[in-house]
């Protein structure tokens, strides 16, 4: 009795902070660490500027887990065509529990310029709160842009819900939170990188979220990352990645001082 009623504390709580995760925290670091101005990986719902890898077909599985919560876990699939006319992705995400859960579908397009690239993403959001309550439903536009400024230097910016749409539920209206991000990419050494990104973050109690990392990549087929990121307390990331002609693995772990380890994982492949 004593360890549900923990759990149940314990989720409310979460998800008082964590309100539409989906937007909030999908990715808390993604693979790609601080993948705002990072146009060498794409992960959905992140900068759809970043669609931009060649003339290739891409497909990936995310599987991330919170706090060693079977109830915060969250599942991503995404496909994605570049190509030199119009780069398209479709992904789906799925956050929560049978009493509660958020869904998002979002279809991508971008194109690049040489210098910069441009996208958009149309996110669908459907929200679970309990029989009585049912379904919620919106459409939530994200845009981004990338620029390289320097061929050693990729800058990048994109905003999520930058019209501020709110979503009824139970007849009182939740603001969703609006996401303004922007970065800086720089390969500062042959095998070397290091991305920072400062995400602005309307209508959360703590607007502000820092990243900030280093890759190394080791060997052809191994990359080393390590960084952190703040969002009121500071969270310790080191992740690794193993890569082999069309197949590619990744590791994150994160260490919250207070709420303790998450850990994501990632399978992809790409082929032309």
């Amino acid at each position: 009795m004593q360890k549900r009623l923990f759990l149940s504390v314990f989720l409310v709580g979460v998800f008082a902070q964590t309100l539409m995760s989906q937007v909030s925290n999908l990715l808390p670091t993604s693979l790609g660490f601080a993948s705002v101005a990072r146009s060498d990986t794409w992960t959905a719902f992140h900068n759809p500027a970043a669609l931009v890898q060649g003339e290739r077909f891409q497909v990936a599985l995310q599987y991330e887990n919170r706090y060693i919560v079977k109830e915060l876990s969250n599942e991503l699939v995404q496909f994605g065509y570049t190509n030199k006319y119009l780069n398209v992705g479709i992904a789906f995400s799925y956050f929560g529990f049978s009493r509660y859960n958020e869904m998002m579908a979002s279809a991508i397009f971008s194109h690049n310029f040489k210098r910069f690239s441009i996208g958009l993403a149309v996110n669908y959001l459907a929200l679970y709160a309990g029989a009585e309550t049912g379904y919620k439903h919106t459409v939530l536009p994200q845009f981004g842009v990338q620029v390289q400024v320097h061929r050693l230097v990729r800058l990048g910016f994109q905003t999520f819900n930058p019209f501020l749409q709110s979503l009824s539920v139970d007849g009182f209206k939740n603001p969703l939170p609006s996401v303004y991000s922007l970065g800086v990419d720089y390969a500062f050494y042959p095998h070397f990188r290091w991305s920072t990104q400062v995400d602005y973050r309307v209508n959360q109690i703590s607007p502000v979220y820092v990243q900030t990392g280093f890759e190394w990549q080791a060997v052809e087929f191994f990359l080393l990352k390590l960084g952190m990121y703040y969002q009121k307390y500071v969270v310790g990331v080191l992740g690794v990645e193993f890569s082999y002609r069309v197949f590619d693995v990744g590791l994150n772990t994160e260490l919250h001082p207070i709420l303790g380890v998450n850990i994501m994982a990632k399978i992809g492949f790409k082929w032309r």
